[in-house]
């Protein structure tokens, strides 16, 4: 059982206690002095009536009151008045009326029937609310006409001498009755608007009161017996309304609002918890967030910076190899030209409108043919193209080696071509051997390509390399080789084939000559002490000479290229001779190719091959 169930419980117990203990004092009252004590019963039910009125009143300053709340409040101020006359009507007192026992009995009837509709139509206004003044004028009508009926001689006789009550006065009695009836029938289908301390008080007060007017119906002389228990439940009936009427007023509103603002506290309570969290939360989603843009700042920053640095090693090397790159938008049409190409075609960078028209013109007319040939061989295939074409500046005429890689969209569309020129005037000059000067350039070009590739095949660079070499040389066989990672290490990536018919164990793959600079040694390894090029035409004779390998073919002749970048050794290049003898000449045809590796070996960070040591026998070499 709830709280409210526990305390209607408590109330009701003690009430009926209290009247039940009442009960004795009571009726020696009324053995002693009748008239004392319905005139004590009647003014304690009229002080308790017109109670009801006042509290009415004062919760009507504190809240808006129920329709019911006003009807009963002013009914039971009127019922108390026309209970006041009747106490003064009432045999024995002589103040209002002639003394006989019909006046105070009409005057009860009337009172009786206006407590019943009042209590009626409340139920049915429950609901709804209205208007003070409104409801004083009807109880103020009703009751006037009450009276005038009374005094008029309209009201029916109640009480007659000779014979008792009347049968109007049953009647009236009956029909009370029922309307308390209907009442308490209302008041059940109200039952949710009444909590358990209003609702059962209020219907045992209906309760109480169809027993007293089963008892005033009854009686026959106005001092017997059921008037004394129609008096007494009176007072327990009046006594219950206004407990029913205390608590619906005054402290259940109370009770509503401080339960309302405890509610509202643990809300707002709950919102602050709530507010707290999410705050917390939103905060360490905010930090976590910070540190993945902390993270992906500092990634962008590497990434950046490695750009920069890719980009000054591709000016560094485009600069060393007097190249220029370009690049054309085949959607727009638009070309771009970085400073070195622009001098190349002897234009200003920054006067230059992006057209192929503009760059078509500063060709030789006769050459312009065969360059649209070019663009448009190379969007139709999908290997890299090369063509050389003539540039007239001034008096000079520049001859421009131009090489090209396309760009391709997911269905194989072209969509950008990228490419490198390479102003090659000096090199087609007509030299003491012109034939070995174009098969340098040719090797240039070659190697300059690799710059442009995003993921080169570096194996098949530095095959490339080293068939060119032995070429531009007439050697027959070498190697290229950069330094170990981490280490003074010398690493072999390319071999030649060396003696086809067999003659040679040392076959085509990586190894590592040594592990260290003390270990450098034989022709090879005297090259990287003394840090610079050198050939020998008789290896056998020269001081440095410590053998070949076990298995490797005889050397008759040696040239040896260090590789340098920045100052620091990264690699090597070795030739061997079998046709003629090695001059000065073959190191500096050698030498631009040399640089132009290291630049490549840095622009793609190629990473050394770990191989097996080779191991050694005395033998010229």
């Amino acid at each position: 059982m709830s709280r409210y169930d526990v305390s209607t419980e408590t109330t009701l117990r003690t009430t009926l206690l209290v009247f039940v203990f009442s009960l004795p004092f009571f009726f020696a009252l009324s053995k002693t002095n009748y008239l004392f004590f319905h005139s004590f019963t009647e003014l304690t039910s009229v002080a308790i009536s017109w109670g009801i009125f006042f509290i009415m009143l004062a919760a009507g300053r504190i809240h808006q009151c129920t329709g019911f709340l006003t009807i009963i409040g002013v009914a039971s101020f009127f019922v108390g008045s026309v209970d006041v006359l009747h106490t003064l009507a009432y045999k024995g007192m002589a103040i209002v009326g002639d003394g006989q026992p019909n006046l105070p009995t009409q005057l009860w009837i009337a009172a009786r029937i206006l407590q019943a509709l009042s209590i009626f139509v409340s139920l049915l206004m429950v609901r709804r609310r209205v208007s003070l003044l409104l409801v004083v004028g009807l109880c103020t009508l009703c009751t006037g006409g009450l009276l005038g009926a009374i005094v008029g001689g309209v009201f029916p006789d109640c009480y007659l001498v000779q014979t008792g009550l009347t049968e109007f006065n049953i009647a009236a009695e009956i029909v009370i009755c029922c309307v308390m009836v209907l009442s308490a029938m209302l008041l059940h289908r109200y039952r949710s608007e009444f909590s358990d301390v209003v609702y059962y008080p209020l219907l045992a007060s209906l309760l109480v009161t169809i027993m007293q007017e089963s008892a005033f119906s009854l009686y026959v002389d106005v001092y017997g017996l059921f008037n004394f228990l129609g008096h007494c439940f009176k007072v327990l009936s009046c006594y219950l309304l206004f407990e029913a009427m205390v608590r619906y007023a005054i402290i259940e509103p109370n009770q509503l609002l401080f339960r309302r603002v405890w509610q509202a506290e643990e809300a707002t309570l709950e919102a602050k918890l709530q507010l707290e969290n999410n705050v917390e939360k939103s905060a360490g989603i905010l930090r976590d967030r910070n540190q993945e843009l902390i993270r992906e700042v500092a990634t962008r920053e590497d990434a950046l910076r490695q750009v920069k640095e890719s980009r000054a090693r591709l000016s560094l090397a485009l600069s060393a190899a007097k190249a220029g790159v370009w690049s054309w938008d085949v959607k727009s049409g638009m070309v771009v030209f970085d400073q070195r190409m622009a001098e190349i075609m002897g234009v200003d960078a920054h006067a230059f409108d992006g057209q192929m028209k503009t760059w078509r013109e500063c060709l030789l007319p006769a050459d312009v043919e065969k360059f649209v040939a070019f663009s448009m061989e190379a969007l139709q295939n999908h290997d890299a193209r090369e063509i050389e074409f003539r540039v007239p500046i001034k008096d000079t005429m520049r001859i421009v080696r131009c090489s090209a890689v396309v760009v391709r969209d997911s269905e194989n569309w072209p969509i950008r071509m990228n490419g490198m020129c390479m102003d090659i005037t000096e090199y087609s000059q007509p030299t003491p051997t012109p034939d070995r000067a174009a098969l340098c350039d040719k090797a240039l070009a070659e190697l300059s390509l690799a710059f442009i590739e995003p993921r080169p095949d570096m194996s098949a660079v530095v095959s490339q390399l080293l068939q060119r070499m032995l070429v531009l040389t007439e050697s027959r066989h070498g190697y290229i080789s950069t330094k170990y990672v981490g280490s003074d290490g010398n690493v072999l990536h390319s071999l030649s084939t060396m003696s086809p018919e067999g003659q040679c164990q040392i076959k085509e793959h990586s190894f590592v000559l040594a592990q260290k600079e003390s270990e450098y040694r034989s022709l090879w390894g005297y090259s990287l002490k003394i840090r610079k090029a050198f050939y020998t035409n008789h290896p056998h004779d020269y001081v440095a000479s410590r053998g070949v390998p076990v298995g490797h073919i005889p050397i008759s002749r040696f040239l040896s290229v260090p590789l340098f970048l920045d100052g620091d050794l990264v690699g090597q290049i070795a030739l061997i001779n079998f046709t003629r003898d090695f001059h000065d000449d073959d190191i500096e045809t050698m030498q631009p190719l040399a640089e132009m590796f290291c630049q490549l070996l840095r622009h793609h960070r190629v990473p050394c091959v770990q191989g097996a040591d080779a191991e050694w026998e005395p033998s010229g070499g």
